[in-house]
């Protein structure tokens, strides 16, 4: 088993439920894990994370309501580029969502 592993990437994007999210935007920090398998050869193929890097930016530039909708077209759009990757782990957190309080972060997790 083979890791990419991208941490702590950091995005600004109209994603949220309000209305005013989408003009004002909301910063996010992203985790994305891929697992690979091995090749006809054994071996591990080779994996740019800038091509996953540039999947997740073109991602957080749309608009969108649901921070779990955008988690399944980056999943859904990382396994249909890359038929090696078994595996995708996806941590998307919201820093300081509008909540009536102090909170840090929100974060929803996907593993496929």
């Amino acid at each position: 088993m083979l890791q990419v592993a991208l941490r702590d990437v950091e995005f600004f994007g109209p994603i949220g439920f309000f209305p005013e999210e989408k003009i004002l935007g909301n910063s996010f920090l992203v985790d994305l894990c891929v697992t690979l398998s091995k090749d006809e050869k054994g071996g591990f193929p080779f994996l740019d994370y800038a091509l996953l890097f540039s999947i997740l930016k073109k991602e957080f530039s749309e608009p969108e309501d649901y921070l779990e909708t955008l988690a399944q077209r980056i999943m859904e759009t990382i396994k249909s580029q890359f038929n090696f990757i078994e595996k995708v782990n996806l941590k998307i957190k919201k820093k300081h969502p509008p909540l009536e309080g102090v909170v840090g972060c929100s974060e929803i997790i996907l593993e496929a």
